[in-house]
């Protein structure tokens, strides 16, 4: 009788212990993957960071934005910044305004001032700080 006790007790011990490890891998492995999700969006700060507000680097903005675009949500690169903000409207609003800006500001006819590039930058900044 008392082996039984002993060895029931052995037992739920060896499965605690199992379980405690695997949760310790299960920690790890979700650790690298928020580590690697931060930096991918730290990629893109830096990169933001690099672009200078001038009318010649609006392309190169541009061209930052759809990809991260693709990259985190998966659209497609060739969508219009209009197609995008209604695919945002229900996903988040913020960065549906974004798009609306973008597309005015490219697209509007007017002249495109560095003020306008920098406007875009900070808020673009704003939209992946939130993520």
């Amino acid at each position: 009788m008392v082996m039984i006790e002993i060895v029931s007790i052995a037992i739920v011990f060896i499965i605690l212990i199992v379980l405690i490890a695997i949760l310790i891998i299960l920690n790890k492995i979700l650790t690298k993957k928020v580590k690697l999700e931060t930096e991918k969006y730290d990629i893109y700060k830096i990169s933001l960071d690099q672009i200078e507000p001038k009318i010649e680097n609006i392309e190169t903005f541009n061209k930052l934005v759809r990809g991260f675009f693709k990259e985190v949500y998966g659209f497609d690169y060739n969508l219009t910044y209009l197609e995008l903000s209604e695919k945002f409207n229900s996903i988040d609003k913020e960065i549906a305004r974004f798009c609306i800006l973008m597309s005015t500001t490219l697209y509007s006819g007017r002249e495109i001032k560095e003020k306008d590039i920098q406007k875009l930058k900070d808020y673009f900044k704003k939209v992946i700080s939130n993520l």
